[in-house]
């Protein structure tokens, strides 16, 4: 791990340090008895399949550390009744606050506005943060297989899954890809942002998913055009995470049409 990577998940140690001396993980556990049923995020994903129809994970996020600000006027809830009205799969939702000026309140209200499942997008390096998303409505987590040993995500997947919470593993590099390609009922996101220094390659996925292109793979970040979407749908890919394509759009309306309105078969 280095350079932004290592001082993001630095971060998160401590932060998570600061929040436990405000609220336990004990009373963080007892306030997850009161929290609803998820709905069902990885289900949505593979229902979505048989339909036909690519299922697009679309994301809500402010900025980033290699951007900056995205969306000047960045209004989660809005955002997320344009998405869930344009067919959508599932809404991804940013909450870290230092490096992507997110927040658990972003969640929240898009949590309190529509009807489909939504992913914390966050760096969870600690079963404290598996708890906290189940109370603030997350359902479903984001592991990060570079920052996260193999048996902690096992133990990670094992608290989720006890939590009724779906998990996506995200990997970069084939080893890792290898490492989660056959684990059952998990979401396996590819991403084509190289963590490590931030440089973006969208046919990243392509190389590292080749022959082994299943129904729960997820193709993540890069897309930046229509026409690089349709190339990978020809590739075999069938589920996209999207966010800052769609946060720079003038008209996300509009263009996210363009995106749902296309089957597999193109």
């Amino acid at each position: 791990m280095q350079g932004i990577l290592k001082e993001i998940y630095n971060y998160k140690v401590d932060l998570v340090s600061r929040l436990k001396l405000k609220e336990s993980q004990k009373e963080l556990e007892n306030r997850v008895l009161n929290s609803n049923k998820s709905r069902g995020f990885y289900k949505k994903i593979i229902q979505n399949i048989k339909t036909g129809n690519p299922s697009i994970i679309a994301e809500i996020k402010k900025a980033s550390p290699s951007k900056g600000i995205i969306k000047k006027k960045f209004i989660p809830e809005q955002i997320a009744k344009i998405y869930q009205a344009n067919n959508v799969s599932c809404i991804s939702v940013l909450t870290d606050t230092k490096f992507f000026s997110g927040s658990n309140s972003d969640l929240i209200k898009v949590k309190e506005v529509t009807k489909i499942p939504i992913l914390r997008k966050d760096f969870i390096v600690s079963e404290y943060q598996i708890y906290e998303s189940k109370v603030i409505g997350a359902d479903c987590i984001l592991l990060i297989s570079e920052i996260l040993s193999e048996s902690i995500i096992d133990d990670y997947i094992s608290i989720a899954k006890d939590l009724d919470l779906d998990v996506l593993i995200e990997v970069h590099s084939h080893e890792n890809f290898l490492k989660y390609i056959n684990k059952k009922d998990i979401l396996l996101g590819v991403n084509n942002r190289n963590l490590k220094n931030m440089n973006v390659n969208v046919n990243h996925a392509i190389n590292i998913v080749k022959e082994n292109n299943k129904d729960n793979i997820i193709c993540e970040s890069g897309i930046k055009s229509f026409d690089q979407y349709h190339s990978l749908l020809k590739q075999g890919f069938k589920n996209f995470l999207i966010g800052e394509y769609f946060m720079k759009s003038n008209n996300i309306k509009k263009d996210l049409m363009q995106f749902t309105n296309v089957e597999f078969k193109v």
